[in-house]
């Protein structure tokens, strides 16, 4: 069985600080890759930097809702996808579903 953390943060705070005492603590739990999500594009360099000193962390692109303003996306789609194609981003992420905010029950 290969273990895969599909979803983490390693760029933030208090997170980034800590890279490889995490990395020594994943591989113990035989976690073999990690996908480190963007939550804008701002971010992305410093993941993409992770991901280059890291042969097994992989980054995604993408833009959380949190990230987002009324009229749409902080960036164009044009964008995204430049950013999307870089060698190392293995999927578009963070499109995220929120659930945080919605008020009521959800009908599903």
């Amino acid at each position: 069985v290969i273990l895969v953390d599909s979803h983490c943060h390693l760029d933030f705070e208090p997170l980034s600080g800590e890279l490889p005492s995490i990395l020594d603590r994943a591989a113990k739990a035989d976690v073999q890759y990690m996908l480190c999500v963007a939550v804008n594009l701002e971010d992305l360099p410093g993941i993409l930097q992770i991901v280059a000193e890291n042969e097994n962390i992989f980054a995604t692109a993408g833009i959380h809702p949190n990230h987002t303003t009324a009229d749409g996306l902080e960036v164009d789609e044009e964008t995204l996808a430049e950013q999307a194609a870089k060698v190392s981003v293995v999927a578009v992420g963070e499109t995220g579903l929120d659930y945080f905010r919605s008020s009521g029950a959800l009908d599903w």
